[in-house]
């Protein structure tokens, strides 16, 4: 139950993070989607005891910022659509 709890907010915070308006609110959000992300990613990570190296999901440190960096990008282009012509499509390649 609390994995699934969990795992819907790290949903509902990538989506605020995406809708904040201001610096400290993205700050805000941004704190709780990685120390949601974190304990979600201990869970799911064994114990070195227990697995060797090989069996443990490598994790690049730049995870949790890439995510807030495609929500920049999400908010960057939903701001370029409301001001670009109707036919117009931004370039999504992430």
């Amino acid at each position: 139950m609390e994995r699934f709890i969990r795992h819907e907010n790290i949903k509902r915070y990538r989506k605020l993070l995406r809708d904040a308006k201001g610096e400290a609110e993205r700050r805000l959000i941004q704190k709780l989607l990685t120390e949601a992300e974190q304990k979600e990613l201990a869970e799911k990570t064994p114990l070195p005891s227990i697995a060797s190296t090989r069996d443990v999901p490598s994790q690049p440190a730049s995870a949790v910022r890439s995510d807030a960096q495609k929500a920049d990008q999400i908010q960057g282009l939903a701001n370029l659509s409301k001001t670009s012509s109707v036919g117009s499509r931004p370039n999504l390649n992430w």
